[in-house]
């Protein structure tokens, strides 16, 4: 048992079922931000909208791809990735809570691209 996690369980599923997707859309849709789906980062589609809008950062809060060499170098400033562990020892799904079991220090990786 893992000591002040009972919820755990119930907070995964939750959040997987109620994902807010769509509320997250509407709130860039409502303030004239463009939102389109991709299901490929090497999507030609994708890179020619980075270019053509001139992108300044691309930020990545926990999306689990690799991204095309192409579109880490379309922004004028780079890329930012922020993952949710302590990298490269602790990754994956449960990364922080791998390391509060063992006793470590949880934390994030940030790289600067």
């Amino acid at each position: 048992t893992l000591l002040g996690c009972r919820e755990l369980p119930s907070t995964l599923a939750k959040n997987l079922v109620t994902l807010p997707l769509q509320r997250r859309e509407n709130l860039f849709q409502n303030h004239d931000l463009p939102v389109f789906r991709i299901s490929n980062l090497a999507s030609p589609g994708l890179l020619s909208w980075v270019k053509k809008n001139q992108i300044d950062l691309i930020v990545n809060l926990g999306i689990r791809k690799t991204y095309p060499k192409e579109l880490l170098q379309a922004p004028k400033l780079g890329c930012i990735t922020i993952h949710h562990g302590v990298l490269p020892r602790y990754r994956g799904k449960f990364c922080d809570l791998s390391a509060l079991l063992e006793g470590k220090s949880a934390g994030f990786s940030i790289h600067v691209l």
